[in-house]
């Protein structure tokens, strides 16, 4: 169980993870312990600001927001 902030999709409940080549970033569903797990989590929200503002940059994301993942983690199976 990771402790620290994630970049969050509320309306379609999805949380940001790394792709599994490393390349690129994804959504994924955060209602599964395993993408919470696997998702983008940063101590400092200071840090995942800093991320968040190089990926909008990029094109990367859109609009997210930057949520504590225990809040995540209390409500996914």
């Amino acid at each position: 169980m990771k402790v620290g902030y994630v970049l969050y999709e509320p309306d379609e409940d999805k949380v940001l993870c790394l792709s599994k080549n490393s390349q690129g970033v994804e959504l994924k569903d955060a209602k599964k312990s395993i993408n919470l797990d696997n998702s983008l989590c940063l101590k400092d929200i200071t840090s995942i600001k800093s991320i968040y503002e190089k990926f909008k940059k990029c094109s990367l994301v859109d609009n997210l927001d930057i949520v504590n993942i225990s809040q995540l983690y209390q409500n996914c199976v």
